[in-house]
């Protein structure tokens, strides 16, 4: 079944380096949060792209990655009116922070590795079907 998207405007993007974070957790709310006075992510001074913050207690590892070339994300807002859904654009963003609780990031987590399988489908123009000539 598809959705109709609305007011998909990429003028909206992220400007003001505000950040999407990736949090390994689940947390049952859904809007915007005042993280900037709770949550302050810190550099380790030896590597400027790991990061370091604390959740509720935990150590969080992270690192801000940036999305494919050619790529946006998006948030967006579901909006029901009578019997129809359609979600509605709220922002579109080109890089996220993304966490871990055990380890540090690496291209072994899934998040980060499925961004590498983006670039390397681009290697090649699409291949024709023979069968159709």
């Amino acid at each position: 079944m598809a959705i109709p998207v609305e007011n998909l405007d990429f003028s909206k993007e992220d400007q003001d380096e505000k950040c999407i974070h990736s949090l390994p957790c689940k947390i049952h709310f859904n809007g915007e949060a005042n993280i900037s006075d709770f949550f302050i992510p810190a550099s380790e001074n030896k590597n400027q792209d790991e990061l370091n913050v604390s959740f509720r207690g935990y150590p969080l590892s992270g690192v801000k990655v940036k999305l494919p070339e050619n790529y946006n994300g998006f948030i967006l807002e579901e909006k029901s009116e009578n019997v129809s859904k359609k979600l509605h654009c709220v922002r579109t963003f080109k890089s996220i922070t993304y966490w871990n609780w055990d380890k540090k990031p690496s291209k072994n987590d899934p998040f980060l590795s499925a961004l590498d399988w983006v670039d390397l489908c681009q290697i090649h123009d699409p291949v024709e079907d023979e069968a159709e000539d």
